[in-house]
C-alpha cells in the first residue's frame, strides 16, 4: 500500500509537523546527558586544538609588532676585515633592500660584583634598525651616557644614574690586525683606518630590552643558557657621540616589503632570502676582492713609508758613525807629540834622583848606627819589662791562690757543721721511732683509736712521715718502724763517714797548702825590689843617644827639602803620564765603541730589511675579506623564541588529532545508542510517511547543537583562557612588550567546523545504517544477537574455574564487540594523551641528568681568552683540586649541511698527545638508529659501541646532528668561528643530549683551518696550528657541592672568563616552557579520560536496562546491580589501560621527535610512577563515574523496563 504524506494534508500536517518538533525536543531533554557529554569532549577538543596554537601565534605576533615598532633588522652584513661606507653604498644599491644602517661596536670588560665581564658596547643605529626599546628612564644622547639591561643592574646592583668604567679588550677584529701591517702606531693620516673606541667612563641612564635578546632576566629563563652562543655577557647601548673610528663592524639591513609579512613565516624568510641571495650574488664577491685590495694598498703604502723613513735613520746613523772616525784620527796624532815630550822630562828627574839617593845613603849609615844603639836598649828595656811581666804574674797567681785556699777551708768547715746537725735530727727521729715501736708493743690488737695511746702513735707516725692505711695493722706499723729506722740508721753512718772525710782533707791538705803560699810570697817580694833598680840605670842611657839622633835629623831635614823639590817634578810627570794614558784609552774605547756601533748598525739593516721583508709577503698574502649575510634566524635570542614557541605549537598540531578522534569515537558511541533506543519510534514515523531526512534531522541536529555549543565554549576557552595561561608562562621567558589575546577567525571557525563534520558524519552514517531497514523491521525489538562461544570458554583451565557471575560478565564483554572497542579505544585514548604528556615531562626532566652526570664524565669545564690559557692553566693547577685535566680549544663555529642550513656549535679541538683523555672525560657513544620500523625509536636508545676522535673526520654530537639531519660519513661545512671554512667529513655522530658539540682532532684543524709556518702552542709533530688552548675539562676532588663552591671561586679570578660546573648544571636544568604546557595538556587529558569514561558508562546502563531489570525481578539486591556493571566497567577501564599505557609511550615518542630544537635532543624516557599515576587517575575517574552511574541502577523499574514493545 502506498506510504501516505502527512506532509500534504492541509492543517493535519502542520499538527504532525509540531507534534514531531514537539516530541523531537522531548527526546533531546530525555538525552541531556549525552548532549553534555558531546559538547564537553567538542570543547575539550576545540580547546586544546586552538588554545594551544592561539597562545603561541599571539606570542608570535606580539614578537613581530616588537620587532617591526624597534626596527629589528632583516639581514645583517659581517666581514673578516670589518665594513666601510662603500660597503654601505653598495648595498643601498641592491634592489630590495630598503634602509641600510651601519653599526660600530667594540668588547670591553667591567667589574661586576667583583668579576671580570665581557661587554658588547653597541652604538644606537641613526637609520631606526636595532632600536632598544626603552623600559626605564631615557635613552642617551651624550657622549659618556649609556643605557642597559635589566640583567645587569640585577647583577651589578647599579641604578639609573650609577658609573660604570670599561676597559677596551685586544681583540683580533680590527682592520689593522687582520691585515697584520701597522708598522707606524704613530701614523696621523686622516684617511687611516680606526676601529671602533667607545668611551670608558659611562653614566647610566635608563633601562632598555634589547630587541634581538627578550630573555626575562627576572623570570625563570635559567633554561636558555644551555644553548646560549653568545660570548658576551652583557650589552651597553650607546649614542654616536663620543664613539670614534671608521671601521663597520656590521651593516644592518631592512627589506622592502618584508615587514608585511609574518616575522615567523615560510614567505618573510624566502623575501629575505631573495635579498640576501642578491647581496650574494651582485655584490659579495666585487666588495670582498675591493676590501683585500684596499687593505693591502693602505698597508702597503705604510709599508713603503716605513721603509723610507727607516732607510733614512739608518744613512744618518752612518754618516755620526763616518764623522766620530775623523774626530778620533785626529786626537791620536796629538796624543803622540805630548808622548816624546813627556820622555824627555823624565830623563831629567832620574839624573836627581841618583844625586838624591848618595846623600841619603850616608844619612843612613848614622841612622843604623843610632838604630842599634836604640836597639840595645829597647832589646834591655823588653827583658826588664819580661821580668816585671812575670813578677806581676806571679804576684797574681799567688792571690789567686789564698783566695781560693780560704774559700775551700770555709767550705770544708761549713761542711762538717751541717753534718753535726744532720746527725742530731736523725738521732731525735731514732729516738721517736723507738717511742713509737714501745707504744705499739704495748698496744692491744684490737685498736681502740680513741685511747690517748694510739692517738700519740698517730701523732709520731705523722712526724715520721708514716701514712695509716683504712685498716691499720701493729705488726704492719713496727714492719714500716722498723724499715724507716733502718733506713735512717744508713744515713747517719753515711754522714759520719762524710765528716771523719772533710775533717782528714783539712788536716792533711788544707794547712800544708798555707806554709807553702807564706814561703812563696817573701821570695816574690826580693825580685821586685832588684827589677826596680835595673829600670833606673836604662833610663840614663837613653837620654844620651837621643840627644846624637836629633843632630842626626837636622841634616836630614835639609837633604829632604831638595828631594821635595825633585818629587814635585816627578809628580808633574806621572800626571802627565796619566793624562796621556787616559787620552790613549779614551781612544781606544771611541774606537771600540765605534765598531760596536757599526756592527749594530748593519744588524739593524739587516733586520729591517728582513722585517720589511717579512711584511711584504703578509701582505703579499693578505686572503679577500669574507662577508656573511645572516638573517634574523642568526639572531641568539629570535631563534630562541622560535624554536621554544614553535616546539610547543607543534604539540598544540598533534594532540587535538588524538581528541578529534576520541570525540567521533564518543559520537559513534552516543548517537548509535541513542538511535537504537529510538528503533520502534523511528519506524513509526517512517511508517507514517514521514522521510528519511526528517527523521535523521532529530539526531543530527542533536549532534550539531551540542558540537556548536561545546565548540564555542571552546573557543572562548581556547582563545582566551588557555593563551593566557601560556602567555604568562611564556613571558615569564620573554619580555614581549603589547602582547594581547587575538581571535583568529579563519582558525576558530575551521576548529568548529572540523568537529562538527566529524561527529555530523558519523551520526548520518548511524542514521542511514537504520535507515535501510524497512518501518515493520524498525517497529520490532532488534533481535539479540546469537548465542556463540568466546575464546576464553576454549581455555578449560581457565573457563572451569570461573564462577556463574564471571562467566557471565566475561561473555557479555566479548560477545558485544563493538562496545568492548568502543570502550576500551576510548580508555586507551584518553590514558595514552596521559602517558604522552608525563612522557614529555620525564624526557625533559631526565635531560639534565642523563647530560652531566653520564654523557659528561668531567666535573668542571673553565674557559679563558686566549691572552690569559696559560694564567688559567696555572691556576688550576695551584689550587690543588683537580684529579685528571684535559687541555683544549673552545670555539664557537658553525657547522652547515648539504642544504646549506646552517646551526651555532661550540668547536672542541683536542691535542694530538691527549685523543685518548677525551673518551675519559666524554663518553662518546655512538647514537642510535633514529628509525624503527619507519617511525622513530620511542622505546629507548640503541646506541652502538665507543667510538674515538682520530684524523679521519670530526665527532658531532647527536643533538646538533638532529637538528642538521647529519648522519656518519656525511660531509658537512665547518667554520673555526674566524674566517676560515672547511668541508670535513663525519666520522661519527654520538649520543649527547645538550649543546651542540663538535669535536676534532688538532692534526685535521691544521689541514683544514692553520696557516702555514705557524707551529703549535702544544703538539710538537712539526704540524702548522694557530691555536691556543684556552679551555680545560677538569676531573674534581670532593662532593658536588664542593666541586660547585669551586666553579664558582675559579669563576671569579681574574684570568678565567667562565667556570662551570657540571653538578651545578644537572641539579639546575630546567625547562618551564615545556613543563607548563605539559601540566595543561595531562589536566585537559583527564578531563578528556572523566567525560568519556561517563559517556561509555551511562551508554552501558542504557543499553542494558531491561538486562538490569531482570536481574533485580530474579532478587538481586541493588549492591549486587552495581557490582555487576561495575565489574564489566573497571574490567574494560583497565583493558583499555593496558593498551593505553605503550599507545602513549609510542605517541609521546612521536612528538618528542617533532620537538626538533637546536642544541637540544629529545632521548624519550617515562618514569615507573608516571606509568603509575596514569593507572591510578584512570581507575580513580572510572570510580568516580561509578558514583553517578549507580543510582541510575537504583531507578531502573523492573515492571515498565520489561514490558513488551507488542
Amino acid at each position: 500500500m502506498k506510504r501516505r504524506n502527512l506532509d500534504d494534508s492541509g492543517g493535519r500536517g502542520a499538527g504532525v509537523s509540531a507534534v514531531f518538533a514537539k516530541d523531537t525536543l522531548r527526546c533531546w531533554l530525555r538525552s541531556w546527558k549525552r548532549f553534555v557529554s558531546i559538547a564537553v569532549i567538542t570543547l575539550l577538543g576545540v580547546a586544546v586544538l586552538t588554545g594551544i596554537y592561539a597562545g603561541c601565534r599571539d606570542a608570535f605576533l606580539a614578537a613581530g609588532r616588537f620587532y617591526d615598532q624597534q626596527g629589528l633588522h632583516d639581514l645583517q652584513v659581517l666581514s673578516t676585515y670589518g665594513l666601510t661606507g662603500d660597503d654601505a653604498a653598495a648595498l643601498r644599491r641592491i634592489d630590495g633592500v630598503q634602509t641600510v644602517q651601519p653599526e660600530r661596536s667594540q668588547t670591553v670588560t667591567t667589574l661586576v660584583d667583583g668579576t671580570k665581564k665581557t661587554v658588547t658596547m653597541q652604538e644606537i643605529g641613526t637609520e631606526g634598525l636595532d632600536q632598544p626599546y626603552i623600559r626605564q628612564g631615557k635613552l642617551p644622547n651624550k657622549a659618556g651616557e649609556v643605557a642597559v639591561t635589566q640583567q645587569f643592574l640585577n647583577d651589578s646592583g647599579l641604578k639609573i644614574g650609577g658609573t660604570i668604567t670599561v676597559t677596551p679588550q685586544d681583540t683580533s677584529s680590527s682592520v689593522i690586525s687582520a691585515a697584520a701591517t701597522e708598522t707606524d702606531d704613530a701614523n696621523t693620516d686622516a684617511d687611516a683606518e680606526q676601529s671602533p673606541q667607545f668611551p670608558t667612563k659611562l653614566t647610566i641612564t635608563g633601562v632598555v630590552l634589547d630587541p634581538r635578546d627578550l630573555n626575562n632576566p627576572d623570570g625563570y629563563s635559567g633554561m636558555t643558557s644551555f644553548r646560549s652562543t653568545s660570548s658576551e655577557d652583557y650589552t651597553f647601548f650607546a649614542p654616536s657621540d663620543g664613539v670614534t673610528g671608521n671601521i663597520y663592524t656590521a651593516i644592518s639591513v631592512a627589506v622592502t616589503g618584508a615587514s608585511d609579512f609574518d616575522t615567523f613565516s615560510d614567505a618573510y624568510d624566502e623575501a629575505v632570502k631573495t635579498v640576501a641571495d642578491r647581496i650574494e650574488h651582485q655584490i659579495q664577491a666585487t666588495r670582498q676582492k675591493a676590501r683585500r685590495q684596499q687593505i693591502v694598498s693602505s698597508a702597503q703604502r705604510r709599508l713603503d713609508d716605513a721603509k723610507d723613513e727607516a732607510n733614512e735613520q739608518l744613512d744618518e746613523a752612518q754618516k755620526q758613525i763616518d764623522d766620530n772616525w775623523a774626530e778620533l784620527e785626529a786626537n791620536e796624532t796629538t796624543l803622540q807629540d805630548s808622548r816624546t815630550e813627556l820622555e824627555n822630562n823624565r830623563t831629567t828627574i832620574t839624573d836627581g834622583e841618583r844625586q838624591l839617593a848618595d846623600g841619603r845613603a850616608q844619612i843612613a849609615s848614622a841612622r843604623q848606627q843610632i838604630a842599634q844603639g836604640r836597639q840595645q836598649i829597647a832589646e834591655a828595656r823588653t827583658q826588664l819589662e819580661s821580668g816585671k811581666t812575670q813578677l806581676t804574674s806571679a804576684r797574681k797567681q799567688l792571690d789567686a791562690a789564698q783566695t781560693e785556699l780560704t774559700a775551700n777551708r770555709t767550705k770544708i768547715e761549713q761542711g762538717i757543721t751541717q753534718i753535726d746537725q744532720g746527725v742530731a735530727q736523725i738521732d731525735q727521729m731514732l729516738s721517736m721511732i723507738q717511742q713509737a715501736d714501745n707504744l705499739l708493743a704495748q698496744l692491744d690488737p684490737n685498736i681502740d683509736f680513741n685511747s690517748p695511746t694510739w692517738q700519740a702513735i698517730k701523732q709520731l707516725l705523722a712526724r715520721l712521715g708514716i701514712t695509716l692505711p683504712e685498716v691499720p695493722s701493729i705488726s704492719e706499723l713496727r714492719q714500716q718502724l722498723a724499715a724507716k729506722q733502718t733506713e735512717l740508721q744508713t744515713q747517719r753512718d753515711s754522714l759520719a763517714q762524710q765528716k771523719a772525710d772533710l775533717q782528714r782533707t783539712l788536716n792533711e791538705t788544707i794547712a800544708p797548702a798555707q806554709s807553702t803560699l807564706d814561703q812563696q810570697n817573701a821570695q816574690l817580694t826580693a825580685k821586685e825590689q832588684e827589677v826596680a833598680a835595673g829600670e833606673a840605670q836604662l833610663n840614663t842611657k837613653s837620654a844620651e843617644l837621643e840627644a846624637n839622633a836629633a843632630t842626626l835629623e837636622t841634616q836630614s831635614a835639609q837633604l829632604e827639602a831638595q828631594a821635595a823639590q825633585l818629587a814635585s817634578g816627578k809628580q808633574q810627570l806621572e800626571e802627565g803620564e796619566r793624562q796621556l794614558k787616559e787620552g790613549e784609552q779614551q781612544l781606544a774605547d771611541g774606537k771600540a765603541k765605534l765598531d760596536d756601533a757599526q756592527s749594530a748598525l748593519d744588524a739593524k739593516r739587516s733586520e729591517a730589511e728582513s722585517e720589511f721583508a717579512k711584511q711584504q709577503r703578509r701582505i703579499d698574502d693578505v686572503a679577500n675579506a669574507r662577508w656573511y649575510v645572516q638573517t634574523r634566524a642568526s639572531i641568539d635570542g629570535f631563534s630562541s623564541l622560535k624554536s621554544d614557541v614553535s616546539s610547543i605549537e607543534s604539540i598544540g598540531r598533534a594532540f587535538p588529532i588524538v581528541f578529534l578522534l576520541v570525540a567521533v569515537l564518543m559520537s559513534l558511541t552516543t548517537m548509535t545508542r541513542m538511535v537504537e533506543e529510538d528503533r520502534g519510534l523511528i519506524g513509526t514515523y517512517l511508517g507514517l510517511g514521514y522521510g528519511g531526512l526528517a527523521v535523521s534531522s532529530r539526531y543530527l541536529l542533536f549532534a550539531l547543537l551540542a558540537c556548536l555549543l561545546g565548540g564555542g565554549i571552546g573557543l572562548l576557552v581556547g582563545f582566551l583562557g588557555i593563551p593566557a595561561f601560556l602567555l604568562v608562562v611564556i613571558e615569564g621567558l620573554y619580555i614581549l612588550p603589547g602582547v594581547r589575546l587575538e581571535y583568529d577567525w579563519l582558525y576558530g571557525s575551521a576548529g568548529i567546523v572540523l568537529f562538527v563534520v566529524g561527529v555530523g558524519v558519523v551520526t548520518a552514517l548511524v542514521c542511514r545504517e537504520e535507515m535501510r531497514h524497512t518501518p515493520a523491521a524498525l517497529m520490532r525489538p532488534k533481535a539479540p544477537k546469537t548465542g556463540a562461544r568466546i575464546l576464553l570458554e576454549r581455555i578449560r583451565p581457565v573457563w572451569s574455574r570461573l564462577n556463574f557471575l564471571g562467566k557471565v560478565t566475561a561473555r557479555n564483554i566479548f560477545r558485544f564487540k563493538s562496545r568492548l572497542i568502543m570502550t576500551v579505544g576510548g580508555v586507551a585514548g584518553c590514558t595514552a594523551l596521559i602517558i604522552c604528556g608525563f612522557a614529555i615531562n620525564d624526557t625533559v626532566d631526565t635531560i639534565g641528568v642523563k647530560q652531566y652526570e653520564q654523557i659528561y664524565q668531567y666535573d668542571l669545564m673553565v674557559v679563558a681568552n686566549d691572552d690569559n690559557a696559560a694564567a688559567m692553566r696555572k691556576q688550576v693547577a695551584e689550587d690543588g683540586q683537580a684529579t685528571e685535566t684535559l687541555n683544549l680549544r673552545v670555539d664557537s663555529g658553525e657547522m652547515s649541511n648539504a642544504a646549506q642550513k646552517s646551526e651555532t656549535v661550540q668547536l672542541m679541538t683536542v691535542p694530538n698527545d691527549s685523543l685518548n683523555i677525551l673518551n675519559d672525560m666524554v663518553t662518546l657513544e655512538q647514537a642510535g638508529d633514529d628509525e624503527w620500523f619507519g617511525l622513530p625509536n620511542i622505546f629507548g636508545k640503541a646506541g652502538g659501541g665507543t667510538v674515538a676522535l682520530d684524523d679521519s673526520g670530526v665527532i658531532v654530537s647527536q643533538s646538533a646532528a638532529n637538528s642538521l639531519n647529519i648522519h656518519a660519513g656525511d660531509t658537512v661545512t665547518l667554520g673555526n668561528g674566524g674566517s676560515s671554512r672547511a668541508k670535513v667529513q663525519v666520522a661519527a655522530v654520538t649520543r649527547n643530549l645538550v649543546g651542540s658539540d663538535v669535536y676534532i682532532s688538532e692534526r685535521l684543524y691544521d689541514q683544514k683551518f692553520a696557516a702555514d709556518g705557524v707551529t703549535s702552542s702544544a703538539s710538537g709533530d712539526g704540524t702548522a696550528s694557530t691555536l691556543t688552548w684556552n679551555a680545560m675539562l677538569v676531573k674534581l676532588k670532593g662532593s658536588e657541592t664542593e666541586q660547585a663552591e669551586y666553579a664558582d671561586r675559579l669563576g671569579e679570578e681574574s684570568s678565567v672568563l667562565k667556570a662551570v660546573s657540571c653538578a651545578h648544571l644537572a641539579a639546575t636544568f630546567k625547562f618551564d616552557l615545556m613543563g607548563a604546557v605539559v601540566a595543561l595538556i595531562v589536566g585537559l587529558a583527564g578531563g578528556l579520560a572523566l567525560v568519556v569514561l561517563f559517556t561509555l558508562a551511562n551508554t552501558n546502563v542504557s543499553e542494558r536496562i531491561r538486562e538490569m531489570a531482570t536481574l533485580k525481578v530474579l532478587g538481586f539486591y541493588d549492591r549486587e546491580v552495581h557490582n555487576y556493571v561495575n565489574r564489566e566497567m573497571m574490567i574494560l577501564t583497565g583493558m583499555g589501560v593496558v593498551v593505553g599505557l605503550p599507545l602513549g609511550r609510542w605517541i609521546g615518542g612521536l612528538l618528542t621527535a617533532a620537538l626538533n630544537m637546536p642544541s637540544l635532543y629529545f632521548e624519550v624516557e617515562v618514569h615507573w610512577y608516571s606509568y603509575a599515576i596514569a593507572v591510578v587517575a584512570t581507575l580513580a575517574f572510572a570510580l568516580l563515574v561509578q558514583l553517578f552511574t549507580n543510582p541510575v541502577l537504583d531507578r531502573v523499574d523492573p515492571v515498565s523496563s520489561l514490558k513488551s514493545v507488542e
